[in-house]
């Protein structure tokens, strides 16, 4: 008896592997990857939970096509293991490749809760809300991608939408502006036509930050408050360049008369040190300090910090010209 109990513990692992073999490799050929395959398999057989060998084989799988295989890969490696966000990259690249789109959101999201910090992360899921016809979403992630670091990627996936499906050219032509001016350029043709072709579609040189202002932030200051007025209510917020999109508590909201539609888009931002989701709603006069940002979308959410009202963020920066001196944010119109 303690020997058949022996055998079947240790067969255990070998039947696991066989099952998933089989599910994955139904009718796929692995053509010039196949022996790769089946070594990483074979070693798996005695260390089921091993990550680096799981994620070896998620990315032959998907060197070899097989997208599917790959997805079933990870989900069975996810009901006798623990969970590991790494190995969710082989998700979300195959079921962008087999145009699962609400896969690669949800894939997307939960790389998001696992490293909010991410860039890129936002704006994988960002492409996948926007292939899902979730424009306000997908605009949403890319404002959070370029406030955690500022690339082409979020800049030119907007871009491609912001005219036709959202009616917002200037949010596309002013992200272009921002990557770069606090980021780091490169030489694609797209970049200055694309921005020009937003900027005069949109008028954006009306509907863009008017007036200047200076907002003090000392060094090593752990929140830098400004005074705002969302309408014509006043409040203070907390500036943070690093939330995506503008937000607002629901008791500010509330005190500014802001009702958002019951079928407005909800959207994400990473603010305050944990992400918060929320409806949309378009704010036409947003002062900062002495300056205004116009025609603004900010997101209402619960659950802010006690005793803030809500985050000054990227969409409203990106409306001026911002310089970071030692001691103050200097805001001041675009060229």
């Amino acid at each position: 008896m303690l020997f058949a109990l022996l055998l079947a513990a240790c067969d255990s692992p070998k039947k696991k592997a066989a099952t998933a073999k089989a599910a994955a490799d139904a009718g796929v050929s692995h053509g010039t990857y196949e022996s790769s395959i089946q070594n990483v398999r074979e070693q798996l057989t005695k260390s089921p939970c091993d990550k680096e060998l799981a994620l070896k084989l998620g990315d032959y799988l998907n060197r070899a096509k097989d997208y599917a295989g790959a997805d079933a890969w990870v989900s069975e490696y996810e009901k006798s293991c623990e969970r590991w966000p790494r190995l969710l990259w082989v998700r979300q690249h195959a079921c962008e490749q087999l145009e699962n789109h609400a896969c690669a959101a949800k894939t997307g999201g939960e790389l998001i809760d696992a490293r909010p910090s991410d860039s890129d992360y936002w704006w994988w899921r960002g492409q996948a809300e926007a292939k899902l016809g979730h424009f306000e979403k997908a605009r949403s992630d890319y404002f959070q991608s370029m406030a955690n670091k500022p690339t082409g990627f979020p800049a030119y996936r907007l871009a491609q939408f912001a005219d036709e499906k959202l009616k917002r050219p200037c949010d596309g032509a002013l992200l272009i502006q921002w990557w770069l001016e606090h980021g780091k350029r490169t030489n694609e043709d797209w970049v200055d036509s694309t921005r020009s072709k937003l900027w005069l579609e949109g008028a954006c040189g009306q509907r863009s930050g008017k007036g200047k202002t200076s907002i003090a932030a000392p060094p090593n200051a752990p929140q830098v408050n400004v005074a705002v007025k969302v309408g014509k209510t006043p409040a203070t917020l907390v500036l943070d360049e690093r939330a995506g999109t503008t937000a607002v508590s629901v008791a500010l909201a509330k005190k500014a008369g802001l009702e958002p539609a019951e079928d407005a888009a909800k959207v994400a931002v990473f603010a305050a040190g944990r992400i918060y989701e929320g409806p949309l709603v378009r704010v036409a006069s947003f002062g900062v300090g002495s300056a205004t940002a116009t025609h603004l979308d900010v997101v209402v959410v619960d659950g802010l910090p006690e005793a803030v009202d809500g985050v000054v963020g990227l969409n409203a920066l990106m409306q001026f010209q911002v310089k970071r001196t030692p001691k103050a944010f200097e805001l001041s119109p675009l060229p």
